[in-house]
């Protein structure tokens, strides 16, 4: 895992695909921008564990470039794959649901 700043083009790319999200697509360049000045950019190795169902979900990413897989407690099955430009992680964080 490598923290760094995010670039303009990333920066865009990241506010497009925001406002393209059924939850943040109502949201005005304003309050996106807002957003944005919160937000880090996190580059993670191929096959890296982001996190473990011990975890408590503190982040809600949103895939820039790649894929993720949310493997089973096994680790044989996966259960769900995000691509580029969905958001997943703690999504309570944005609902207010527990």
């Amino acid at each position: 895992m490598q923290e760094s700043q995010l670039s303009d083009g990333l920066a865009l790319q990241a506010k497009t695909f925001l406002q393209k999200t059924t939850f943040f697509s109502g949201w005005t360049d304003e309050e996106i921008s807002e957003i944005m000045q919160h937000t880090q950019f996190i580059e993670f190795e191929d096959g890296s564990v982001i996190f473990t169902p011990e975890e408590n979900g503190s982040r809600v990413y949103l895939l820039l470039n790649g894929t993720v897989e949310v493997l089973s407690p096994d680790k044989r099955t996966v259960l769900a794959e995000f691509v580029a430009g969905e958001l997943f992680g703690e999504i309570a964080l944005l609902t207010g649901q527990p």
